[in-house]
Order: structure tokens, then C-alpha cells, then sequence
């Protein structure tokens, strides 16, 4: 089934347009790039949400088990009854889970758009290492700046994907 292209953009449309799967020919190269093998790196329609993805999910297993490390340790296995680093933990996860849907969804949206460009990997990668020193923030002690760190580093990451998504709506990019 052919995808109708004027109803996407960009890459999307790029890869809907010469797709074999689009045309009904298998086993062949992609239209316009020959080089492009099927199935290659190239050939994913959103590698970079497709790894931010990858990579939010193995860290919020990560934080999960922080958290139930914690939890072990203390015997708490319902509510936190006041414990602090518990709560520490449990908000850390809390606010990687807040932001992590609206980065990962504007960095899709970008994508699809076909404006992403090379910089969005880095800003990909930003927001998970971010999340990580707040992570490590959020337990206090020598290692309390991560949290500050993190947390500039995510509303700088969700300012500037909201205004590169709102620009591109716009049809200013």
C-alpha cells in the first residue's frame, strides 16, 4: 500500500516515496541512494527517537532498581514511611517520568519533520546524561550539583525542542 506523500514531510516522505515496501518490490535498493541497503542504519525512519527511546528505557529500569535497592535495604515495601533517601530515589524517577514523554515526542515530531538535522542526537543524548546527574544529584552528599545540572539541562532541552517544534508548525523552519 502506497503512502499518500502529501500528507507527510521530509524524510518520512523520502522513505514512503522509495520504499520497497511502498513500490511492492523486494530485495532491491531504495529509490533515489542505491548505497542504501534494506534494513541498513539509513534505512529506519526515526533512529534518533528510536534510540532516545532505547536509552530512556534502560534508564528508567536503571532507576527503578535504585530504587529497589533502597527499598531492600530498609524493608519498605509499600509507601516510603518517611524515608529520605527512598523519597529521594522515588522522586527522581518521578521526574525523569514528568519529562521524559514531551522530549521523546518533540524529538519524533522534529524527525518526522525532516529538521533535525545533526544536532538532534546530541540533544538526544543531553537530555539522558542530564537525567542521569540528577539521578545521582538527588542522593545529596559530594555528588548534590547533579540534581541542579540535570534539571537546567532538561528545561533547556524541553525549552528548546518546544520552540524548534513550535517553529517548524509555524512553517518558520
Amino acid at each position: 500500500m502506497r503512502m499518500r506523500p502529501s500528507r507527510i514531510g521530509g524524510k518520512a516522505r523520502d522513505i514512503a516515496e522509495n520504499s520497497d515496501v511502498a513500490s511492492g518490490v523486494e530485495g532491491t535498493t531504495h529509490g533515489r541512494n542505491n548505497n542504501i541497503k534494506r534494513g541498513s542504519v539509513l534505512d529506519i525512519l526515526l533512529p534518533v527517537t528510536l534510540s532516545a527511546a532505547a536509552a530512556a528505557a534502560i534508564l528508567n529500569i536503571w532507576l527503578m532498581l535504585r530504587i529497589g535497592a533502597i527499598r531492600n535495604a530498609e524493608k519498605i515495601y509499600v509507601g516510603d514511611e518517611d524515608s529520605e533517601p527512598l523519597i529521594r530515589r522515588m522522586r527522581a524517577q518521578a521526574n525523569f517520568i514528568e519529562s521524559a514523554p514531551f522530549v521523546l515526542i518533540l524529538i519524533a515530531g522534529i524527525e518526522l519533520a525532516g529538521k533535525g538535522g545533526a544536532w538532534l542526537p546530541y540533544v538526544a543524548g543531553l537530555f539522558i546524561i542530564a537525567r542521569v546527574a540528577h539521578a545521582f544529584g538527588m542522593d545529596g552528599g559530594s555528588l548534590k550539583m547533579g540534581r541542579l545540572i540535570g534539571t537546567v539541562a532538561t528545561l533547556l532541552t524541553l525549552l528548546g525542542l518546544g520552540v524548534v517544534a513550535a517553529l517548524i508548525a509555524a512553517r518558520v523552519l
